[in-house]
């Protein structure tokens, strides 16, 4: 009889002998364990790279409309639709009309619920947004570029569209929004300034056999001659010049050397100015009360743009104020071939001392305003999109579209490819670029070359082009969008701001007209000085010229 001692070593020799065996199958097997092993490893190394899909919501304003609902046919779509999936994300679009998107915005974001991942909120000025930035309803985009970013969004404010820079930051240096950027240049290194300013009938002019006005006296006699020579053949004296006097935004001013709003930006200079401290001002009021005078100024087209547009289509608009490559107006008059408005450099004779001035626009601007809200949890996917919106590859795609299909190189430039059949055959045949299918719903990059927009005009509106070529290297100029040369203003800015200037511009809109139509005399000028000290309009252009010196500084 075996004893228990016994059993247990026989059993201890069992199981020693199972161990060997089972190390001995093991040894005769190495190739066959050390694939199942480098299997094992390569599968938990391929689930550890796989980037994990980023869902955002996205609002804005967007009309929807032809082009949005056929938008899978286009290929700027199937470009953008490639750039989501590589960078693993998904967005979900909410749409709202233009005109209930103001409220809608505000609304929501006042709220502070129902917030997207990233909102368009343009409709909001600085005062309004950074608040909402002290309520944590808008994050701040600094800190998390610094955790998220690949550079990008960096990269295009310090580097490539680094006038905007300045725009975006905070006193204190925080970032709170992103932009639309654009930057037109002429010649590959010169920026490229579009002129607006004063244009007059160039089919009367030659009709007329008249010379363009060069000065203020030649503008006045061109425009009596009209109304004498009866140009527009209707039997009365009633061919008019459209002036706008409610504002000094209309290339009349600028003659006399003023600025082109209340409070007005020289960025050459870098001075803040108003029109109603400069030299000039009085030649001005006492010009456009002889043009009233004279009946070539119709009061009735005063703060009325339907009256005005029916002059015009009435052929009874003489002369007027918009961008020099104006082509548009001129379709407005009914029943005339090839009328056509003639730009003119800007008019001397205003005064000893008087340097003329321009109008521009900006050949950089910066607007729209896109921030990441407080419903963001995907923080690290917002900033990537951030960084995706401010790519190279997505600025092509949003301004010029597809290589080939959109765009060529010409002379080492981006080129647009025409069609026969203009936006109708492009529509058909899918081509397309970002802005066409998106517009402003989501950050809009543009670059354009203005040798190539003044060629495709060269035979049709040679006098335009020869006006643009000479704008641009004038130098004496104000902007006609003052906010692109301002730093955000502080919060004692904002609310000096507030309770400046709608009543100091209320206030001057109204002078002008009055002044314009002789309905107040000059004899009275100490007086009206006086009101606008009283008002504040002195501590005005204080925060406007503080605001443009932090923009200089910081966007050199």
């Amino acid at each position: 009889m075996k004893t228990k001692k016994t059993i247990r070593a026989i059993s201890w020799i069992l199981a020693s002998l199972i161990t060997l065996a089972a190390a001995a199958g093991c040894a005769k097997q190495p190739a066959a364990s050390s694939e199942a092993a480098s299997t094992a490893s390569q599968q938990q190394t391929s689930s550890a790279v796989v980037e994990k899909t980023h869902k955002l919501h996205l609002l804005g304003a967007h009309n929807g409309g032809e082009v949005w609902e056929k938008r899978e046919t286009l290929d700027a779509w199937a470009a953008w639709q490639d750039m989501l999936k590589q960078a693993n994300i998904e967005l979900e679009y909410e749409m709202v009309t233009g005109e209930q998107y103001p409220t809608v915005i505000q609304t929501r974001m006042s709220a502070g619920n129902d917030l997207p991942d990233i909102a368009n909120v343009s409709p909001l000025d600085d005062a309004t947004l950074l608040n909402f930035a002290k309520q944590g309803i808008i994050q701040e985009l600094n800190a998390l570029l610094d955790q998220y970013s690949n550079g990008n969004v960096r990269r295009m404010y310090e580097e490539v569209y680094s006038f905007a820079n300045g725009l975006v930051l905070t006193e204190d240096g925080k970032r709170y929004w992103t932009t639309n950027l654009y930057e037109k240049t002429f010649e590959k290194t010169q920026l490229a300034n579009t002129g607006m300013t004063i244009m007059v009938r160039g089919d009367w002019l030659d009709a007329l056999n008249l010379p363009v006005p060069k000065t203020l006296e030649d503008l006045k006699n061109v425009l009596k001659t009209f109304q004498e020579k009866d140009v527009n053949g209707s039997g009365k004296a009633d061919e008019i010049y459209n002036l706008n006097v409610q504002t000094f935004q209309n290339g009349l001013a600028q003659c006399f050397g003023l600025g082109a709003d209340v409070v007005s930006i020289d960025p050459n200079k870098r001075i803040a100015v108003s029109p109603w401290y400069q030299e000039g001002i009085k030649e001005y009021f006492a010009y456009v009360q002889s043009l009233v005078q004279e009946g070539i100024v119709d009061p009735a087209l005063i703060g009325s743009s339907e009256v005005a547009n029916q002059r015009t289509a009435d052929n009874m608009v003489g002369a007027f104020f918009s961008y020099g490559l104006d082509g548009w107006t001129q379709k407005k008059i009914a029943n005339v071939e090839n009328a056509h408005f003639q730009p003119l450099m800007p008019l001397t004779g205003a005064g000893e001392g008087i340097t003329p001035y321009t109008v521009i626009e900006p050949g950089q601007l910066c607007w729209n305003r896109y921030v990441v809200t407080k419903g963001c949890t995907d923080l690290e996917g917002a900033v990537k999109l951030l960084d995706l919106f401010y790519s190279d590859e997505y600025r092509d795609m949003m301004c010029w579209g597809m290589e080939g299909k959109s765009w060529e190189i010409v002379d080492g430039l981006k080129s647009r490819i025409a069609y026969e059949g203009g936006n109708d055959e492009k529509f058909q045949k899918g081509i397309s670029n970002g802005e066409y299918i998106f517009g402003d719903y989501i950050p809009n990059l543009r670059y354009a070359y203005l040798e190539q927009e003044l060629a495709s005009q060269e035979t049709t509106k040679p006098k335009a082009v020869a006006y643009q070529k000479e704008i641009n290297s004038y130098d004496n100029w104000y902007t006609n969008m003052t906010g692109n040369y301002l730093a955000i203003a502080t919060d004692a800015e904002s609310e000096e701001i507030g309770q400046l200037y709608t009543a100091i511009k209320t206030y001057s809109n109204e002078l002008c007209t009055k002044l314009c139509l002789g309905q107040e005399s000059l004899d009275n000028w100490d007086s009206f000085i006086a009101e606008f000290d009283k008002m504040g309009l002195k501590r005005l252009i204080q925060i406007y010229q503080d605001r443009m010196d932090r923009y200089f500084a910081v966007s050199k």
